[in-house]
């Protein structure tokens, strides 16, 4: 479970979370289980998270705030309360975002051109739905992971595929490409998304296992690796 401690050998990333503050930041694929999106919450000293991208809608839901009209799983809702819940008995503080880029029609193609406009969380459009992270936000994440030691990110922070909705995951990765801190890149969208910005030599490690490399950091054991460890 991600807030009971494993048996797995510390590794280098596990000790610099016990060393200093770090801050997970994820977005939720559609096709993605999403119960080990807050897996660094099971390191006893970690000192904060912050959520963004397609988990936003619960995560916002979860605090009772209206989403427009983005897709609300509610038994994700329901997880988001439970997370929520753990990290204020774990003392971790968890950044939501204050404010989102809204638009009214999704863009198709994917990378066609589209208006947005910044609403706060608190008072998104029933009309429109929150596809980026709006400017209030980028600067407070951007803050914390400055203030960081050890900085784990899973996922974009929004649409990112749309140059237009891509401002928030560009903000995270300079803040992170800047910062003097162990920034470790997990995940395929958040791996191009880097690379697609120029910034992935910037990165201490980036990992395309994605889901994979968040299991091993909340202690499941992965077959290849066990394979490595036991021969």
């Amino acid at each position: 479970h991600y807030f009971e401690e494993n048996d797995r050998p510390q590794t280098k990333l596990d000790r610099n979370l016990e060393n200093g503050m770090a801050v997970s930041i994820g977005r939720l694929r559609e096709d993605t289980q999403y119960d080990y999106k807050f897996v660094c919450l099971s390191h006893n000293t970690l000192r904060g998270a912050a959520g963004g991208g397609v988990l936003l809608a619960e995560l916002l839901a979860a605090k009772g705030y209206g989403v427009g009209t983005s897709l609300v799983d509610d038994e994700k809702v329901e997880y988001c309360k439970e997370m929520m819940a753990k990290a204020e008995a774990k003392g971790v503080k968890l950044l939501l975002p204050v404010d989102t880029a809204c638009i009214t029609d999704f863009p198709d193609p994917i990378d066609a051109p589209v208006e947005t406009k910044v609403y706060p969380v608190t008072g998104m459009p029933a009309d429109m739905e929150g596809c980026d992270i709006g400017p209030a936000t980028m600067k407070l994440f951007a803050d914390a992971v400055k203030a960081s030691k050890t900085v784990v990110w899973n996922g974009p922070m929004g649409v990112f595929e749309n140059p237009t909705l891509a401002a928030g995951t560009l903000a995270v990765a300079k803040a992170m490409a800047e910062s003097d801190a162990t920034t470790v890149i997990g995940g395929g969208d958040s791996a191009a998304a880097v690379q697609q910005m120029g910034l992935g030599d910037k990165m201490t490690h980036i990992s395309t296992g994605g889901g994979a490399s968040l299991e091993y950091l909340e202690g499941k054991d992965l077959p290849g690796i066990a394979v490595i460890e036991n021969a």
